[in-house]
């Protein structure tokens, strides 16, 4: 990894770049701090080939709020986390029919099944009155939660929106750490296996 000036670091390999998508899901690393990097970016031109449409649409997400670090981007990954120590949230990116970018099909396990309830939870929160506008879309909103004894709890202080997403996020991480995860069901090919 290669550091500018202003010290925004900039991933200078392929391989590097799986560490942006890490970044979106996690607060920066202490690596990353103790060399004085605030920001952690990637230049996509040269890479454009290697990346996937569900972590491109990460990586734009994580763009175009503003913030490299969104925590809207990053409390689902760490609520995983607290149900899961030691698990890295981005096995589930690209896991079955459901887990990623859109979904259709028979769920192929119980993880997968956890993803299209998810799915299902966060198109029903944009159904809630008030919760329609852009600034409440489930992949950008932010909110409050706590982890304890690999317990995620959302906090009472959140508004209406913000508790109907966190309850998803929440539902799911717990429902990953439940089911088994299958690593031949990673990276599937939705042509063949989730067709109907």
């Amino acid at each position: 990894m290669k550091y500018k000036k202003n010290k925004v670091c900039w991933p200078n390999r392929a391989s590097d770049l799986m560490l942006v998508f890490d970044r979106c899901l996690h607060p920066l690393s202490p690596v990353l701090i103790k060399a004085g990097c605030t920001k952690f970016q990637v230049h996509v031109t040269a890479t454009m080939n290697l990346i996937t449409p569900p972590l491109l649409l990460l990586l734009t997400a994580c763009a175009v709020s503003g913030a490299v670090l969104p925590k809207a981007m990053w409390h689902f990954g760490s609520m995983i986390q607290c149900a899961q120590p030691g698990v890295n949230p981005l096995r589930y990116n690209n896991y079955g029919c459901y887990c990623g970018f859109g979904g259709k099909g028979t769920p192929r396990d119980g993880v997968d099944a956890c993803c299209q309830i998810h799915d299902k939870c966060y198109a029903n929160s944009r159904k809630i009155p008030g919760c329609g506008d852009a600034e409440d879309l489930p992949y950008i909103i932010d909110f409050d939660f706590t982890c304890n004894n690999q317990r995620v709890t959302c906090s009472a202080a959140n508004d209406t929106c913000q508790a109907a997403v966190c309850e998803c996020d929440r539902a799911a991480a717990h429902c990953f750490a439940q089911n088994t995860y299958n690593p031949e069901n990673k990276n599937l090919d939705h042509s063949v296996y989730c067709a109907n």
